[in-house]
């Protein structure tokens, strides 16, 4: 009985970490770039799930849909790859081409977040074009190739906020996207189906109510035990 309860608290315990994973996912259901995450149980359902089963939170990598927005910085990856951004922490890797240019002229994703090209960090000064390949053009002079890199499957990356990922082992090498494809004017959305999550949601939320049931159960069944003990008829 006490292992019963136990295990109902267990598994209530994973549902709650499941429902902030879709909550969070919902919540940036209009990040652009935005990869959604999904969290796997050993067993999922099983009234018998072992006590040392854990949960783990994997991101999904799939695309999400190009929309076209019509500014000039705005870049959406139609290939494989990420951009790379150098930040203060070091580099980054991203699918959001939400792209800016700060007041020296320097491209950027965010406050000290600086689009990497080929050559280094890119400068733009004047009415910048990016073709499907990813050459920079400024004033139609080409001045460099935005830096697009991929690697090894499963991706070997780590979230970070503002869309950015990170290398959870520095040394893994980076690939170069030999047939890199973008179009600029237009952005990557989150990949991210609100009816799905809040279907998702709703099943993570049944759940956590049987166990909730089956706690409070076996709760009342134990305290009447207890109370019963030495009682004399």
């Amino acid at each position: 009985m006490i292992e019963d309860i136990q295990l109902a608290a267990e598994d209530m315990s994973r549902r709650i970490a499941e429902q902030e994973v879709i909550a969070n996912n919902l919540a940036n259901v209009n990040t652009a770039g935005f990869k959604r995450d999904r969290v796997f149980l050993d067993v999922l359902t099983d009234a018998t799930i072992a006590s040392d089963t854990e949960t783990e939170e994997i991101t999904v990598f799939d695309q999400g849909p190009i929309k076209e927005t019509g500014n000039p910085l705005d870049m959406a990856l139609i290939s494989e790859g990420f951009f790379t951004i150098q930040t203060p922490e070091g580099i980054r890797y991203t699918r959001n081409g939400s792209f800016r240019l700060d007041p020296e002229g320097r491209l950027m994703l965010v406050d000290n977040a600086q689009v990497m090209g080929e050559n280094g960090p890119i400068e733009a000064r004047g009415e910048v074009s990016v073709n499907e390949q990813g050459d920079v053009f400024v004033n139609r002079v080409r001045v460099d190739r935005l830096r697009v890199v991929t690697f090894d499957k499963p991706y070997p990356l780590r979230k970070q906020g503002n869309s950015l990922f990170v290398l959870e082992d520095e040394s893994t090498p980076e690939v170069e996207v030999e047939n890199v494809r973008m179009k600029q004017g237009f952005l990557e959305e989150s990949n991210v189906n609100a009816i799905e999550e809040m279907v998702a949601m709703l099943t993570v939320f049944r759940y956590f109510e049987a166990d909730q049931k089956v706690l409070n159960t076996e709760d009342d069944i134990l305290g009447k035990a207890a109370n019963d003990i030495g009682k004399v008829y």
